[in-house]
C-alpha cells in the first residue's frame, strides 16, 4: 500500500501525460489512433449534411426520381396482359416547386428550373400521342391501357364536356394539302370573297388560318392548292384571282399529301359550332380523323374560355356529285373543316389556337 508520499509521486506522473512542462509540445492523445479516426468520422459527417443540405435546396434529385419512377411504371403498365388504370402522384404539398410533366415516345421528362428525362420502351403496335402535363393542385396522373392503347392524363384536367367518341385510334399525319372552299369563281376571273358579314369575309378567316396551321406545322409537311395569299390578293387583279375548280381537283388529285384538309366558314346565326365533312368513301379513317381534330380544337378553346357550341361530323352523300364540297372531297381522304361563322368567327388569338389544335390531332 502506498503512504501519502507515494501516492503524491503516482498522480504527479499520471498528470504529466497530459499537462508537459514543454511548451508547444501537442499532447500525445492527438496523436492517438483513435483521436485520428474520430477526426476523420467527424470530416465525412460534415460533408455528408452539406450534401444533404444541397439536395433539399436543389429539385434536380427530385426530377431524376420521379422521371425513372413513372418511366418504369410505364414500362411495367405496358407489359401488362390485360387492361389497366393507374393513378399516380408526384405532388409534395410542402414544396414550393412544381414539376411540368412530359411524356413523349421515348422518354419521361420532369421540368422545372432544369430537366431530366428517363427512357421507357414503347411497343410499335401501341397507340399513344405525347403529352405535357402543367403543374397543377395535385399533381396527380393517371396511366390507362386500353388494348393497344396508352393514355396519360392529369386527373384534374379540365374536360371537354361535349368531346365526341371517336370510337378506334386514328393514324399518325405527316403531310397534308391544304385548301380553302368557297373562294374559286369558274364564271369570273375576279376574286370570290365566299361569305360575308359586317366586312369579315371567309376568303379573309381562311386565309388566316391557312398561315397560322403552316405557321404551326413544323412536323408536318404542308402543301396548298393555292397560294392563299392570292384568294384575297385577288380582289384587285384578275391575275391573282383563285385558280378554279377544276384546277384544285386536277392538283389535289397529283398531290402525294396524306390528307386534304379544306377549310371553310360558314354563314348562320352568332353559335359557334365545329363542324367536318367527311366522305362515305373510306369513312371510318376519314371518321376518326375527323374526330380527332375536332375534339382537339374543341379542347383547347374550351380551356382558354371560348363557348363551344358543339361538334358534328357530317357526312357527305355520294349522289351529290355536283356541289364542290363533294367533288373536292371525293379526291383524297381527308375532311372539310368549318371553324365557325362568319357572323361570330375566331379572333386572332382563338385563331393561332385552332391552327396549333389541328396540327396536334393530325399528329
Amino acid at each position: 500500500m502506498l503512504n501519502k508520499k507515494g501516492r503524491e509521486n503516482s498522480l504527479h506522473k499520471f498528470s504529466g501525460l497530459f499537462l508537459n512542462s514543454k511548451k508547444g509540445d501537442v499532447p500525445s492523445f492527438v496523436l492517438t489512433p483513435t483521436f485520428r479516426t474520430l477526426l476523420a468520422l467527424g470530416v465525412v459527417l460534415l460533408t455528408l449534411l452539406y450534401f444533404v443540405n444541397g439536395i433539399g435546396g436543389n429539385t434536380k434529385f427530385e426530377r431524376q426520381y420521379y422521371s425513372r419512377d413513372i418511366a418504369l411504371l410505364i414500362d411495367t403498365v405496358l407489359s401488362l396482359p390485360g387492361n389497366s388504370n393507374i393513378l399516380y402522384s408526384y405532388d409534395k404539398p410542402e414544396s414550393e416547386t412544381k414539376f411540368t410533366l412530359k411524356v413523349d415516345k421515348e422518354k419521361v421528362t420532369m421540368k422545372d428550373v432544369g430537366e431530366n428525362y428517363f427512357p421507357y420502351f414503347l411497343k410499335k403496335d401501341t397507340n399513344f400521342e405525347p403529352v405535357t402535363i402543367e403543374p397543377s393542385e395535385p399533381n396527380i396522373i393517371k396511366i390507362i391501357k386500353s388494348g393497344n392503347n396508352l393514355l396519360i392524363k392529369n386527373v384534374l384536367e379540365k374536360r371537354f364536356p361535349d368531346e365526341l367518341n371517336c370510337y378506334k385510334p386514328k393514324e399518325s399525319i405527316n403531310s397534308v394539302i391544304i385548301d380553302a372552299m368557297h373562294l374559286s369563281n369558274p364564271n369570273s376571273e375576279f376574286h370570290n370573297p365566299g361569305n360575308s358579314y359586317a366586312g369579315i369575309s371567309e376568303a379573309d378567316l381562311t386565309l388566316k388560318l391557312g398561315k397560322a396551321i403552316k405557321n404551326s406545322a413544323t412536323d408536318i409537311t404542308i402543301e396548298e392548292t393555292r397560294f392563299l395569299e392570292r384568294a384575297t390578293e385577288g380582289k384587285q387583279a384578275n391575275m391573282d384571282a383563285p385558280i378554279s375548280l377544276l384546277d384544285r381537283i386536277a392538283k389535289i388529285k397529283s398531290s402525294k399529301a396524306q390528307l386534304l384538309l379544306s377549310l371553310k366558314f360558314g354563314d348562320y346565326d352568332e353559335k359557334f359550332y365545329l363542324k367536318a365533312y367527311v366522305s362515305p368513301q373510306n369513312y371510318e379513317k376519314s371518321y376518326a380523323i375527323a374526330c380527332q381534330v375536332l375534339n382537339s380544337i374543341g379542347k383547347k378553346l374550351y380551356e382558354n374560355d371560348k363557348k363551344i357550341d358543339g361538334l358534328v361530323i357530317i357526312p357527305l352523300n355520294p349522289e351529290h356529285t355536283s356541289s364542290e364540297d363533294d367533288a373536292v372531297i371525293q379526291e383524297k381522304d381527308g375532311l372539310i373543316l368549318e371553324a365557325g361563322s362568319v357572323r361570330n368567327p375566331p379572333n386572332d388569338a382563338e385563331m393561332i389556337l385552332i391552327a396549333q389544335a389541328i396540327v396536334e390531332g393530325l399528329k
